[in-house]
């Protein structure tokens, strides 16, 4: 599927509100995680939010900052399984994460190459 500024705006705004999402679900179902993973969890879905809203800005002039928020959101999820307790559904929330965070991370590239790419005069 080829993706567009809007359709990976709507990416970035699920990612966000599903971060912010399973913090309050924690919280309202008063499950012991550290307050250190929620806090992140916060951020992540903040940065989401913010990527999301400042998307065309962001593709033409800093798509290493939305890569660079991909990529580390990865690495946190991996490594919170380990710091949380593995639970069957910890992996499968894991896979999920690295494949749409390897399809978001192309989208951007591609999305950043053609927005960044001069163009030719019609003729």
């Amino acid at each position: 599927m080829r993706e567009t500024v809007r359709s990976l705006r709507a990416y970035f705004v699920f990612l966000g509100l599903v971060s912010i999402g399973q913090v309050a679900l924690a919280l309202s179902q008063a499950r012991a995680i550290p307050v250190a993973i929620e806090a992140f969890d916060v951020l992540f879905g903040l940065a989401f939010l913010v990527a999301a809203a400042r998307l065309p800005y962001l593709l033409q002039r800093h798509s290493w900052w939305l890569i660079g928020l991909v990529w580390v959101s990865i690495g946190f999820h991996m490594s919170v399984p380990s710091l949380a307790g593995l639970r069957p559904f910890s992996l499968v929330h894991l896979v999920l994460v690295v494949v749409l965070g390897l399809y978001v991370t192309r989208s951007v590239r591609r999305l950043a190459a053609e927005m960044t790419a001069p163009r030719r005069p019609a003729v």
